[in-house]
C-alpha cells in the first residue's frame, strides 16, 4: 500500500478514482456511489511512517473517525428535515447521502447573478427554520457556511457536513450550555447571521468567531453594515447577540417584527408566494 493511502476503518484500502471525489474536508471525504454519495472519514495507513509520525498520524485518524462518529449521531438525531440532506443509511465504513449535482450555494453565488427576491427570501428562511430545528434538538451547529449548503434540483437548500457538531442531553436547556471551546448559541446564530447576510448581499462573508478557540464577538463597526439589505435588521441581531435563544419561535415573528412590514420588497414576495416558480 502506498505510503499516506487512505484506508478503510477496518485497514483495507479504501478504492475510488479521483473522479469520484466530490468533496474532500477537514476530516472527511465524500465519493460519488452511482446517484447518491457515500461519506467517510480521512483515515490514513500507518506504514511506512516514522514512529513519531505514526504517532500523529494516528491522532489524526482517530480525531476523524470521532467527527465522523459525530455526524452520524447528528443525522440519527435531527434527520430526517426538509432543510438537512437526505442521509439514505449510515454505516461502520461512513454515510450514504443524496447527491446534489447543482453543487454549493458557495459556488453558485461565484457563478451567477443574483435571483430573485423571492429565492432569496426562500433560502434564507429555510436556513432559518434548518437551525432552528438543530437548536430543537439540542445540537449547536458550529460550521454555519455557504460551502456547506447544497442546491436540489428544485432549487431548495440542503445543510451538510456536521463532523464538528455539539450534541448536548435533551434535558439541558441549550441557552444555557457551551462546549469546552467556549460554543454556544449565541455563536451559531451569529453565524448565521453571516451565512442570511451572504445570502442577502450575494457575496461570501466569513468572520472567524473562534480564532483561538475562544469565543470573541467582534465589534459590530467591524462588520459589514446590513441595513440596506433583506433581513438587514435581523442580521444586526444575530451579530450583536440579541437573540439568547434560536431566532426562529415562528418564523413569522421574525419577519413581522423586523423587516417585512417595513420593507416593500417583500410585498412581491407575497403577492407569488402561491406560484412555485417564484421560489
Amino acid at each position: 500500500m502506498l505510503k499516506g493511502g487512505l484506508v478503510n476503518p477496518d485497514g483495507s484500502r479504501l478504492r475510488f478514482v479521483m473522479e469520484d471525489v466530490t468533496g474532500m474536508g477537514t476530516f472527511g471525504i465524500v465519493l460519488r456511489r452511482g446517484k447518491n454519495a457515500l461519506k467517510v472519514a480521512k483515515v490514513r495507513s500507518l506504514s511506512g511512517y516514522s514512529e513519531e509520525e505514526t504517532t500523529i498520524l494516528k491522532s489524526d485518524n482517530e480525531s476523524n473517525l470521532a467527527c465522523l462518529e459525530v455526524e452520524k449521531d447528528v443525522y440519527r438525531r435531527a434527520a430526517p428535515f426538509p432543510g438537512i440532506v437526505e442521509c439514505i443509511g449510515i454505516s461502520n465504513d461512513g454515510i450514504l447521502m443524496a447527491y446534489y449535482e447543482r453543487g454549493t450555494l458557495d459556488d453558485h453565488i461565484k457563478n451567477n447573478q443574483k435571483p430573485d427576491v423571492a429565492r432569496q427570501v426562500h433560502w434564507i428562511m429555510s436556513a432559518i427554520s434548518t437551525v432552528h430545528h438543530f437548536h430543537k434538538c439540542n445540537i449547536l451547529v458550529d460550521d454555519i457556511a455557504l460551502r456547506n449548503m447544497l442546491l436540489t434540483e428544485d432549487w431548495s437548500i440542503k445543510m451538510i457536513d456536521f463532523g464538528y457538531c455539539v450534541l448536548f442531553p435533551p434535558e439541558l436547556d441549550l441557552t444555557t450550555v457551551e462546549d469546552e471551546h467556549g460554543l454556544t448559541i449565541k455563536g451559531d446564530i451569529f453565524h448565521l447571521g453571516n451565512l442570511i447576510y451572504s445570502i442577502a448581499a450575494w457575496e461570501k462573508f466569513h468572520f472567524e468567531l473562534y480564532p483561538h478557540l475562544r469565543y470573541e464577538r467582534p465589534p459590530i463597526n467591524e462588520l459589514p453594515d446590513p441595513a440596506p439589505l433583506l433581513f438587514g435588521k435581523l442580521i444586526q441581531k444575530c451579530w450583536t447577540g440579541a437573540f439568547v435563544c434560536s431566532v426562529l419561535d415562528g418564523h413569522g415573528k421574525v419577519l413581522d417584527g423586523s423587516d417585512k412590514g417595513k420593507d416593500k420588497r417583500f410585498a412581491d414576495v407575497d403577492r407569488r408566494k402561491t406560484n412555485s416558480d417564484a421560489i
